[in-house]
């Protein structure tokens, strides 16, 4: 359920990362807040000053470089805002600007979000500690990706890649108690949104809140009881609730899978435009099997399946497989070039949900009365329970003459 939230969750820090001017104007509220900033080595040039929005980020001021070094700027918030002070290039520094707060910011041209020190802000001071601490991760983990490119064509290569994992792993480990940490430590701090959607990379964040829901919650209590109105809060908490509707959801669904009960309904086009359902399938041991052709482990499972389905398709054996990418030529390709004679369907979101796909390739078994009698099932446990559940293929095609006839 991870994924269903990941883009949520992060689109917070791409606006971060991309930095795009997406509006621009003034503000006309009274000003109760500046940005004093002294850049070593400056040439003249212009610095530019943008709040960060729900929707992309707003031009608040731009000004060049006076000859003593330095521009002011002086804005109006609420509570706090979230700003972006950038020279043009491609990285701005994030600075949370509180109201009454006069904000000064120490930097050198050429290494503008490197080399930079903060006064007067103690939640900017917050927001710098935890971009070096993740600079300082991603340093570890680049070592880490670098030594195991010298040994990958070693002869130990297999042994050595899952100790550079785990090392690898208890690194992102230790970055994520960092962060848990933070948030205890700092429970009323506006920095505690960039902590709790801070990413590994894009589409990995190192909190989750199927795994951290509650560190969540915490956090969306402690800043709406501090801030109620502020615009971030209230988006961070509205985000958290509809997560904990979805959680209610996604186990009540769990429930409806468990093993024993009929499997959801399925009606979905194939690839030659004509609607199939699971219900056609009575009578029949019915394996569903949600994959995408841009998945390396789908490429294993439609060999393995191959072979499988070869061997047991004629003692009352389907495959129903659901297609969950969006890239049509690549999975035709896929069916061609693997061979792949199952029954074949587009997926969509509603079967995804009802199944509680989360990611793929992945697995549940049916009996001949549409019961699931295994979720996640593995290709190693599918093949060790077939030969054992399946008819006989002349019990198979008499059944099936038998079902024709009703």
């Amino acid at each position: 359920m991870n994924s269903l939230y990941i883009r949520q969750s992060v689109r917070f820090l791409i606006i971060i990362a991309i930095a795009g001017i997406f509006g621009c104007g003034r503000e006309s509220e009274p000003k109760n807040a500046s940005v004093r900033v002294k850049v070593r080595n400056s040439g003249g040039e212009t610095l530019y000053l943008e709040k960060i929005t729900l929707d992309g980020t707003l031009l608040l001021d731009s000004a060049r470089i006076n000859k003593q070094g330095e521009v002011r700027f002086e804005i109006h918030t609420d509570d706090f805002d979230f700003l972006l002070l950038g020279d043009g290039g491609p990285e701005s520094i994030l600075l949370v600007v509180a109201k009454d707060e006069e904000v000064e910011v120490f930097t050198t041209q050429g290494h503008f979000t490197e080399e930079y020190t903060l006064r007067g802000s103690p939640g900017s001071a917050l927001l710098r500690d935890l971009e070096m601490k993740k600079r300082k991760t991603l340093s570890r983990l680049d070592s880490i990706g670098q030594a195991w490119m010298q040994e990958r064509y070693s002869d130990d290569n297999m042994e050595k890649k899952i100790l550079f994992d785990s090392i690898a792993e208890e690194v992102i480990e230790n970055h994520r108690r960092f962060l848990r940490n933070f948030t205890d430590k700092y429970p009323e701090s506006p920095a505690l949104i960039i902590a709790a959607y801070q990413v590994l990379r894009a589409g990995q964040p190192f909190l989750t809140y199927e795994s951290d829901y509650d560190l969540f919650l915490s956090i969306s209590e402690s800043l709406h009881s501090a801030f109620p109105d502020n615009t971030h809060v209230r988006d961070f908490r509205r985000r958290t609730l509809e997560y904990k509707e979805e959680l209610t959801a996604f186990r009540e669904r769990e429930e409806l899978l468990q093993p024993g009960r009929v499997a959801p309904e399925i009606s979905l086009f194939d690839i030659r435009g004509e609607r199939r359902s699971l219900a056609s399938y009575e009578g029949k041991f019915v394996l569903i099997y949600f994959w995408d052709a841009r998945k390396q482990e789908s490429w294993e499972f439609n060999r393995q399946l191959a072979g499988l389905y070869q061997k047991y398709r004629y003692r009352s054996f389907e495959i129903l497989g659901i297609y969950t990418g969006d890239d049509k030529q690549l999975y035709y390709n896929a069916i061609r070039v693997d061979g792949l004679p199952w029954v074949h369907l587009f997926g969509n979101s509603v079967v995804e949900k009802q199944y509680n796909v989360t990611k793929v390739p992945v697995m549940l078994l049916v009996d001949r009365e549409g019961k699931i009698i295994q979720r996640n099932i593995t290709i190693e446990e599918l093949a060790g329970k077939l030969p054992y559940i399946l008819p006989t293929p002349r019990v198979a095609q008499d059944t099936a003459v038998a079902n024709r006839n009703q």
